[in-house]
């Protein structure tokens, strides 16, 4: 499952218009982390759910994008490279977990 996103991510991220799709993956995968733990498997591994800082990023976006000045464009590209580090640790704190499962 982690590698499928993996790939998916990198396929998705360039355009910044579609990062509010990224949300609902980013809960999907968040999902299966949760179910493993409430199990009793992996208890002792770290897994944070980021899906308020992600969903600030996005909401930020949208902020910025509603101004039309030349410091916006600098700031959606800087803002779209947090929300792919987040997912991106997200998806290697889930990959961690389901080794440790």
């Amino acid at each position: 499952m982690a590698r499928g996103g993996l790939a998916e991510l990198a396929a998705f991220l360039p355009n910044p218009a579609d990062l509010p799709g990224t949300a609902p993956n980013d809960a999907a995968h968040t999902r299966t982390p949760q179910r493993i733990k409430a199990t009793g498997a992996a208890r002792r591994t770290r897994f944070r759910d980021r899906g308020r800082s992600a969903g600030r990023r996005l909401k930020q976006i949208s902020r910025t994008l509603r101004r039309r000045t030349g410091q916006a464009l600098a700031e959606i590209d800087r803002l779209t490279g947090e929300v792919a580090a987040i997912a991106t640790a997200t998806l290697r704190d889930v990959a961690t977990v389901e080794h440790n499962a």
